[in-house]
C-alpha cells in the first residue's frame, strides 16, 4: 500500500512538469546597452538646455519688442572750429530782435574784482635788473621793495647787475612785470644793455614795465627813443644839479595826487625831498607830445602839467618812466615808490577790464 502511494506521487509529479513545460514561456527582452542608455541620458540633458535657451530667448525678444532699446556709448568727438548756433524752433510771436543776451559769468562786485586783482599782482612773474652803482657804493634799494611786496606763487627774478641772466631770461621767457633801473652814471646809454627787441616784444605782449634812467638827453640809442615814442614825451631839458644848488628846484611834487603811484600799497610823502648821493647831473625833465593815455605823475613846479616830468605813466598805466635817481632821494620814500610803482603798472596790465 505504502508503494503505491509513492508511485502516485511520483506520476503525479511527473505529470505536473510535463504540463509546466508545456506552457510556452516568452523569451526575456534583452537588457539595455548601458552605452546606450548614457547617450539618451546626455541627449536628454541637451534638449533640456536649448529649450531652456530658447525660452530665455524668446523672454529676451519680448522684452526688446516692448522696451525701446538704450542707447550706444560712443564719445562725442572734438570740434576744433566754431558751430553755428542753433535755430530758435518757430514760435507764434517772435523773439524781438535787440534782446541783449546775458553775460554767461556774472559781473563781480567791486570788492571782489580788487580781491581777485591783488590775488594775481601777488602772483606776478616779475623780472628785475638792478644796476646803482658799479664800484658797489651804494646798497640796492629794488631788493628791499621786492622783499616787502609779498609775492608768492610766481617767479620773481632779481638778477641785481648781471646783464647775461636778465637778457637770457627776458628774451627766453614770459614775464608779467619787467623793472629796469639804471643808476650807473658809467653808463651813459641804456640802450648799450642791448635790450631793444626783447623789452619792445614785451611791451607787445601786453606786460608792464618800470624803467629808470638818467641820460636820456644824450642817449641816441633805440632803445632810449623807443621809451620816449611809447610815452608820447621827448626831454625838453637837461635837469643838472650844481655844486650850489639850491633845495627847493630840487623838490619832487606830485603832479596827479590822487594817483594809485602815492598811495597804494603805501602812501608817499610828497614831495620827495632830496638826499642828494650823484652830483651834476640829476636826470631830465620831459614834455608829453600829446594828451593821450600818458600823464606827468611827478615833476618839477611847472604852470604846465604835461611839462617837466621826472614819472611818467605811459600806454595806460602799464609803463612807468622814471627820469630821476632813486639814491637821490630818501630810502623809505623811494622803496615804497618802487613798491607802488610795481603794484600800479601790475593793476592796469593784469585788469580784466584792461
Amino acid at each position: 500500500m505504502k508503494n503505491r502511494l509513492h508511485v502516485l506521487f511520483v506520476s503525479f509529479t511527473l505529470l505536473a512538469l510535463t504540463l509546466a513545460c508545456a506552457i510556452t514561456v516568452p523569451t526575456p527582452a534583452a537588457l539595455p546597452d548601458p552605452n546606450l542608455a548614457a547617450t539618451n541620458l546626455a541627449l536628454q540633458v541637451t534638449i533640456e538646455a536649448l529649450a531652456a535657451q530658447f525660452t530665455s530667448q524668446a523672454g529676451a525678444k519680448l522684452v526688446e519688442e516692448t522696451i525701446p532699446p538704450a542707447p550706444q556709448d560712443t564719445q562725442t568727438p572734438l570740434v576744433i572750429t566754431a558751430t553755428p548756433e542753433p535755430t530758435l524752433p518757430p514760435t507764434e510771436t517772435s523773439l524781438p530782435t535787440d534782446t541783449p543776451t546775458p553775460d554767461i559769468t556774472p559781473t563781480l562786485n567791486p570788492v571782489e574784482q580788487t580781491r581777485q586783482l591783488e590775488a594775481r599782482i601777488k602772483a606776478a612773474n616779475v623780472l628785475i635788473y638792478d644796476e646803482p652803482d658799479v664800484p658797489g657804493r651804494l646798497v640796492p634799494r629794488l631788493s628791499k621793495a621786492i622783499a616787502g611786496m609779498g609775492f608768492s606763487g610766481g617767479a620773481v627774478v632779481n638778477t641785481s647787475n648781471y646783464l647775461g641772466n636778465f637778457d637770457r631770461l627776458l628774451r627766453t621767457q614770459t614775464w608779467d612785470l619787467v623793472v629796469l633801473s639804471v643808476e650807473n652814471r658809467s653808463r651813459t646809454e641804456i640802450g648799450s644793455l642791448g635790450l631793444l627787441d626783447p623789452l619792445s616784444n614785451h611791451l607787445a605782449r601786453g606786460g608792464a614795465l618800470v624803467v629808470e634812467t638818467w641820460n636820456l638827453d644824450e642817449d641816441q640809442s633805440a632803445l632810449a627813443g623807443l621809451l620816449l615814442n611809447v610815452c608820447s614825451a621827448h626831454v625838453e631839458k637837461d635837469w643838472h644839479r650844481a655844486a650850489d644848488y639850491t633845495y627847493a628846484d630840487f623838490l619832487i611834487p606830485a603832479f596827479k595826487p590822487d594817483s594809485p603811484v602815492f598811495s597804494t600799497p603805501y602812501a608817499i610823502n610828497l614831495p620827495l625831498r632830496p638826499t642828494v648821493f650823484w652830483p651834476g647831473d640829476a636826470g631830465d625833465l620831459l614834455r608829453l607830445d600829446t594828451t593821450g593815455s600818458s600823464q606827468i605823475l611827478a615833476g618839477v613846479l611847472s604852470t604846465d602839467p604835461n611839462n617837466y616830468g621826472v614819472l611818467t605813466s605811459c600806454l595806460n598805466g602799464r609803463m612807468i618812466l622814471q627820469t630821476f635817481s632813486t639814491h637821490d632821494y630818501p630810502l623809505y620814500e623811494t622803496v615804497h615808490l618802487w613798491q607802488n610803482m610795481m603794484h600800479y603798472t601790475l593793476a592796469n596790465s593784469l585788469s580784466p577790464t584792461r
